[in-house]
């Protein structure tokens, strides 16, 4: 398993790693399950408010990875801001838990099996974040 390390900034992780695969031919939106109708715009902008109030560093990052893939911030956020309320039957969770100093974020991404040779293992250092190794104590 492929062990991704983030650094510096939202930002500058999102763009570093958005730029790294677009320069080795991988594409985000021109995957399969990179579909952007209406009702997933509007249920994405309507979310905006709340990540902008509890997580905004996860929308900076967003656009750095938009960005890195010379791609559109709004098609980045809808995508991934949805992606859990409109995609197939894929029976996954994700939570996210916040305090004064920290943020945990826990995710089981069950669908399209057929890429999990392809899955990878994210660790974070990036500012007010605690590194992957760190958080796994509460977990």
């Amino acid at each position: 398993m492929y062990h991704g390390r983030f650094k510096k900034s939202h930002y500058e992780a999102g763009f570093n790693w958005g730029k790294l695969l677009y320069n080795n031919g991988k594409i985000i939106s021109n995957n399969h399950t990179f579909k952007i109708p209406n009702e997933r715009k509007q249920f994405a902008k309507e979310c905006l408010p709340i990540y902008e109030k509890y997580y905004p560093e996860i929308l900076e990052e967003i656009k750095g990875l938009a960005m890195g893939q010379n791609s559109s911030y709004e098609d980045f956020y809808t995508f991934l801001l949805s992606m859990y309320c409109f995609e197939f039957n894929n029976h996954c969770t994700c939570i996210a838990v916040k305090d004064k100093n920290n943020i945990l974020f826990g995710r089981n991404s069950d669908f399209l099996v057929s890429l999990e040779k392809l899955y990878m293992n994210c660790l974070y250092n990036l500012d007010n974040v605690y590194a992957f190794n760190e958080i796994q104590q509460y977990l």
